[in-house]
C-alpha cells in the first residue's frame, strides 16, 4: 500500500537481491524498471523510509528520479530512462529526507534550486562530459526520517543494509557498464571502496588531504574492475562542499580545483574516454 510521494511501506523482511551479472534489463522491462525491482527487494532499517524510485518527473538522482537526464540545459532537461552505456556513474551518498523529497516531487525536479546539480554541471562541462552520458545514482537508498537532509544517520550504519546497497551498486555497474564512476563526498567514496575490492583501501579514506598525499587516487587510474568489467574512479570534494574544502586537494603538482581537472582527466586517459594528449598523469 502506497503511503503518499512514493512512500512504500516496508517490504516485510524479503530478501535483498544478490549481486547480478547482468547487461541488459529483462524483457518487458525498461533500466529503470529494472533497478526499481531491485530497489523494492531491499529491507530498510527503522528510520530510513523505503521509496518508489523516479517517481519525481524531471532531472533527479536516483532513487528519486530516474537518474538519467535527456538535455543538456539545465532550464530543459528531462528525465530518461534508459541507462547511458559505456558512460559515466556519478555517486552521491543518499538521497534527501521524506520532507525534502516531498516538495521535489510536487515541484517536478531538483536541478532548478539545487546546489549540488549547479556545481556538479560546471564541473562536467570542464571536464568535457555530456551530462546525457551520465548515470546520477546515491549509494545509499531511502529516505532519512529527520529534520535535516544531510549528515550522518543511524540507519546508514546498519550492516544488512549496507550490503544490500552494495549489492544493488554492482548490480548497476553490470548493468550500465560505466567508464568511468565518479564519487562525491568522503561517504559516497567510503561506500564504493566497501563494495569493490579492488578499491578497498578507499573503504578506510578520513580526508581528502590524507587520500591525496598517500596517492589513493591512484587506484581509481589502475582500472578497478566489477566481475570482468573494468573502469576508472575519481573521488571529488561534494559540489556542495567545493567552496570550503576544493582548496586541499592535491595531485601532480596541483592544487583545489585545476587537481580534481587534471585527475579527472586522466582517469578519463586511463579509461578511454579522452586521447592520449598531453596527459596529465603524476609521477
Amino acid at each position: 500500500m502506497h503511503c503518499g510521494c512514493g512512500l512504500v511501506p516496508e517490504p516485510g523482511g524479503a530478501a535483498a537481491r544478490p549481486d547480478q551479472h547482468i547487461a541488459a534489463s529483462p524483457p518487458g522491462m525498461d533500466d529503470i524498471e529494472h533497478l526499481v525491482s531491485l530497489v523494492l527487494d531491499i529491507e530498510h532499517p527503522i528510520g530510513i523510509c523505503p521509496v518508489v524510485p523516479g517517481r519525481i518527473r524531471g532531472a533527479a538522482f536516483f532513487p528519486g528520479g530516474t537518474g538519467v537526464v535527456v538535455g543538456n540545459d539545465p532550464r530543459t532537461m528531462t528525465a530518461g530512462r534508459t541507462l547511458p552505456r559505456s558512460g559515466v556513474l556519478i555517486l552521491g551518498h543518499n538521497f534527501h529526507n521524506k520532507a525534502n523529497y516531498c516538495k521535489t516531487v510536487q515541484r517536478g525536479g531538483e536541478i532548478d534550486r539545487n546546489a549540488t546539480w549547479r556545481a556538479l554541471l560546471q564541473f562536467l562541462h570542464s571536464c568535457g562530459i555530456d551530462p546525457e552520458a551520465c548515470f546520477y545514482t546515491n549509494a545509499l537508498m531511502g529516505l532519512m526520517d529527520k529534520t535535516g537532509a544531510t549528515g550522518p544517520h543511524c540507519g546508514h550504519r546498519v550492516p544488512a543494509f549496507r550490503q544490500s546497497c552494495h549489492r544493488l551498486l554492482c548490480a548497476t555497474i553490470h548493468l550500465q557498464r560505466p567508464r568511468l564512476i565518479l564519487t562525491l563526498g568522503r561517504p559516497a567514496t567510503r561506500f564504493l571502496g566497501e563494495a569493490l575490492n579492488d578499491l578497498e583501501p578507499w573503504s578506510r579514506m578520513s580526508s581528502f588531504p590524507r587520500f591525496d598525499s598517500g596517492e589513493l587516487w591512484r587506484a581509481g587510474l589502475g582500472l578497478p574492475r566489477v566481475g570482468l568489467r573494468r573502469f576508472a574512479a575519481v573521488a571529488l570534494v561534494h559540489p556542495c562542499l567545493r567552496g570550503s574544502n576544493l582548496r586541499h586537494r592535491t595531485y601532480g603538482g596541483r592544487k583545489g580545483a585545476e587537481a580534481e581537472l587534471a585527475m579527472t582527466r586522466d582517469a578519463m586517459r586511463a579509461c578511454g574516454m579522452l586521447s592520449g594528449g598531453d596527459a596529465d598523469v603524476a609521477g
